[in-house]
């Protein structure tokens, strides 16, 4: 029998035995958009394009107290050519069955939220199938305040491109949620779909809601008051608060996601560059004023 290749985010792995990677495809080890090939195939293919090969659903445990259907695993794109040879994935977003047509209901639940490279403000809304998080302003955090703070933050920042699209590629009714002006629909969102969640954990003092999704933990600031009114929203919709879950389906976030090669990430301009203009503009504002009083 052939032996069998597959290449998942560039990396290509193999050779396997016939047998042994049809027991890899049927426990999930290679997702459907994972590219594989063997020596009867012209070139290289997603196992969902290959006949017969994904003839089993990926083996899957439901999370604990409710019932998540097995999705396939998350097409990912990359900000950065794959290798050669191997195609560009599709858009994560829209391999998640329903999730492009996400109706609702939707709750804000946070004004802000901390992620796993820097806080950012933005509005988070909740589905029954996601949180949707827009990065509007980043936070410049600092234990020193003031210009040396600012400086700090600005020297011991890390960039932080973690997306999983821009607003204008969601569905309609969910960009209106997050964009209701139609004004930022090329700002980042960050999307946490349910069955990609490890763990929520809402604290009963704490008002800072953790979802862990993937390697990542966000923390949605919320308010103390109407935390009631959120518990109840989640609950009611489907999530599990405060216990391990079991993801079906992985992370479709991360640096620079589904960007196309070549498109810059919107950058804020750096708060040391501001600072340097406004003492520029000082500094030309005094010369001006000195030269004037010199005429005098």
């Amino acid at each position: 029998m052939a032996e069998w290749y597959y290449a998942l985010e560039g990396n290509r792995q193999g050779p396997f035995e016939d047998a042994a990677f049809r027991q890899m495809v049927r426990r999930g080890e290679v997702p459907p958009h994972g590219l594989v090939w063997n020596e009867a195939m012209p070139d290289w293919l997603p196992a969902s394009e290959v006949p017969g090969l994904l003839t089993a659903a990926p083996m899957g445990i439901p999370a604990v107290g409710r019932s998540v259907a097995v999705q396939p695993a998350i097409p990912l794109t990359y900000a950065t050519p794959p290798n050669p040879g191997f195609q560009a994935m599709s858009p994560g977003i829209w391999s998640i069955p329903k999730l492009a047509e996400d109706s609702g209901p939707f709750l804000k639940v946070a004004g802000s939220f901390r992620g796993p490279r820097g806080n950012w403000t933005g509005p988070v809304f909740a589905s029954p199938m996601a949180f949707y998080l827009l990065k509007v302003t980043r936070q410049q955090q600092s234990p020193v305040g003031g210009l040396i703070g600012i400086l700090i933050a600005a020297a011991a920042g890390k960039t932080d491109d973690i997306r999983t699209c821009k607003v204008s590629e969601l569905s309609p009714i969910v960009a209106v949620q997050l964009d209701p002006k139609g004004k930022r629909k090329d700002f980042d969102v960050i999307v946490l779909p349910m069955a990609a969640a490890r763990s929520l954990q809402y604290g009963k003092i704490s008002s800072i809601l953790h979802v862990s999704v993937g390697p990542d933990k966000f923390g949605l600031v919320t308010s103390i008051f109407g935390k009631a009114k959120r518990r109840q929203f989640l609950t009611d919709n489907g999530w599990s608060l405060n216990q391990d879950l079991i993801p079906t389906i992985g992370q479709i976030h991360g640096d620079g996601l589904n960007r196309p090669f070549g498109e810059k990430p919107r950058r804020a301009m750096s708060p040391i560059i501001k600072m340097a203009m406004i003492v520029f503009g000082v500094i030309v504002i005094m010369v001006i004023i000195a030269a004037f009083a010199s005429k005098k």
